[in-house]
């Protein structure tokens, strides 16, 4: 009797079949997973980086021979490095941004053009520039401001003007290529005739690496390598290491003054190549 009571009250106790495999079937609870929607924040225009800002006054400079006599003169001067740097080196759309920004009428505009053109000026000025891709770009210091001793003639210009006057000494270079730094003179090395050696020409040329200016007259049977080895003596520039330009190309050594794009009165253009080249 006692086992069958406690088989019964087994019985009462264990939970249904059904009930068990019922439990054991029902699936897991699902799991949530909440996703984060970014939210976008409106910022301000970008402020330019400091390499591409004007944060220092362009280098001042003299007119120490006192050729810029008016706002012409001085356009002349800058409409020759514009026309003449461009063609031989560096990208044409980065000189027109330097140019714009050389011109424009307030620091906020000239900063907008280099930004634009993504230029660094590594001095804060326009004076250096480069571009993306390290193109190097150098801007005489006239073509940036005015120089600061315009109009001013000192006594001692004066007293020397005068005192060429009364000299025998040949008159002074004229306004067009008074603004060089010293002239050189070359003789023809290959004995031509007297009516060829009367023919010369005059012009500049533009050395590197600050632009200077340097006036020569040769004769026009002078060829190309003989300027450069007069460069060389005097400026220290191997001459196999200079390129000339005139009118957009390139001269070669064996040509001739006669037989370039050289013309009176106007700039030659001389880059150094890299050492390592």
């Amino acid at each position: 009797m006692g086992s069958i009571c406690q088989k019964s009250e087994a019985a009462a106790a264990a939970p249904p079949a059904a009930s068990v495999a019922g439990s054991q079937a029902a699936p897991p609870p699902a799991v949530v997973t909440t996703t984060t929607v970014p939210v976008v924040v409106p910022r301000p225009a970008p402020i330019p980086a400091d390499n591409h800002r004007l944060l220092k006054p362009p280098p001042p400079w003299r007119d120490g021979n006192n050729t810029i006599k008016s706002s012409s003169d001085l356009s002349r001067k800058r409409d020759e490095f514009w026309d003449t740097a461009p063609k031989y080196e560096g990208k044409s759309e980065i000189w027109s941004a330097l140019k714009k920004a050389c011109e424009a009428d307030t620091v906020d505009e000239a900063e907008a053009f280099i930004g634009a053109a993504n230029i660094t000026l590594p001095l804060g000025n326009l004076s250096l520039a480069y571009d993306e891709l390290g193109g190097e770009y150098k801007i005489p210091a006239y073509c940036l401001s005015n120089p600061v001793d315009w109009g001013r003639a000192s006594a001692a210009t004066a007293t020397a003007l005068a005192t060429s006057s009364t000299s025998t000494r040949a008159p002074p270079a004229s306004a067009e290529s008074a603004s060089t730094v010293e002239e050189i003179s070359i003789s023809p090395r290959d004995g031509p005739t007297q009516a060829q050696s009367s023919a010369k020409i005059t012009f500049r040329l533009r050395l590197p690496p600050h632009n200077k200016e340097v006036t020569m007259t040769v004769p026009l049977s002078t060829k190309v390598i003989q300027l450069k080895e007069q460069v060389s003596a005097d400026h220290g520039i191997p001459a196999g290491r200079q390129r000339f330009f005139a009118g957009g190309r390139e001269l070669g050594n064996e040509l001739e003054l006669r037989q370039s794009t050289v013309k009176p009165n106007t700039v030659v253009q001389v880059y150094e190549r890299p050492a390592d080249m």
